[in-house]
């Protein structure tokens, strides 16, 4: 790697840095492995984003979206809809949904983190290389996530704030899978660790990431709708908002990896 790309892993191991300065040493990282980021995006990010979009099509039309709709402002076809079953079956279908999305995201997260920490060693790694390895841990993943997924909806139940702190301490599961090998249960654990006593540290960082990249995904839907292209349009926004959420994935790999430092759990980073 050139001198000139190098990151500042010693500071990386001394201090916490905030949300901003690890933003920062992203835009380092995402320009050094853009084209890795960019194949990561296209060869598993588009399609995951396709299968996800037509599940969710294939949802609405299996279940009649607009007798939905309409059940809202009339009421026999609501009561229609309630005696047959028809919202028990949507609430078990979005369940369905959240659970797949739930294990599919995280292999494109767990790929770029690949590649954003052995780019801190010194190490430019392929994207096949990194995909490879982030299926190689699917079934720890698929565990880990429906686990997750479970606890947050949990949360939700319990009137929303449960499931915000589960958000915040488990944010770093699927990081530790790939980075560190934790196990399914393991990885969980870790992440609550790593978050203990630090709570609103995290929760800072998460909430400035999770509005970033939600806002300027929404503008990018926008933008490419305005437009109007067409499948062609869509594939393309597809890509542009996967490739761009990429650069919240390196600095949310980032915030993983200086916050293990920092409490004492990767002495050896950049040795």
């Amino acid at each position: 790697i050139k001198e000139d790309t190098m990151l500042p892993i010693e500071e990386l191991k001394k201090r916490e840095f905030n949300i901003f300065e690890l933003m920062a040493i992203s835009k380092t990282v995402y320009k050094t492995c853009f084209k890795s980021i960019l194949d990561i995006s296209i060869l598993l990010g588009l399609p995951i984003n396709i299968f996800l979009s037509y599940i969710i099509v294939s949802m609405f039309n299996f279940m009649d979206a607009n007798n939905i709709v309409g059940a809202y402002t009339n009421v026999e076809q609501m009561k229609n809809l309630l005696v047959n079953g028809t919202f028990e079956k949507l609430g078990l279908y979005y369940i369905v949904i959240i659970a797949v999305q739930g294990a599919l995201i995280p292999l494109v997260t767990m790929a770029v983190a690949r590649v954003t920490e052995d780019l801190l060693y010194g190490k430019i790694t392929r994207s096949f290389d990194a995909i490879k390895e982030s299926f190689s841990c699917g079934a720890v993943l698929i565990i880990a996530s429906l686990i997750y997924e479970f606890i947050i909806f949990t949360g939700i139940m319990l009137f929303i704030i449960p499931a915000i702190f589960f958000y915040v301490t488990l944010y770093f599961y699927s990081y530790a899978i790939i980075l560190d090998k934790k196990g399914t249960v393991e990885a969980l654990k870790y992440s609550y660790i790593l978050s203990k006593g630090r709570f609103l540290k995290t929760a800072v960082p998460v909430f400035v990431i999770f509005v970033m990249d939600y806002s300027i995904n929404n503008l990018i839907s926008y933008v490419f709708a305005v437009f109007n292209m067409g499948v062609a349009g869509d594939i393309l926004a597809g890509i542009v908002s996967i490739t761009i959420s990429c650069f919240f994935l390196v600095t949310s790999t980032l915030f993983y990896v200086n916050r293990k430092a920092v409490a004492g759990e990767c002495p050896n980073l950049g040795n």
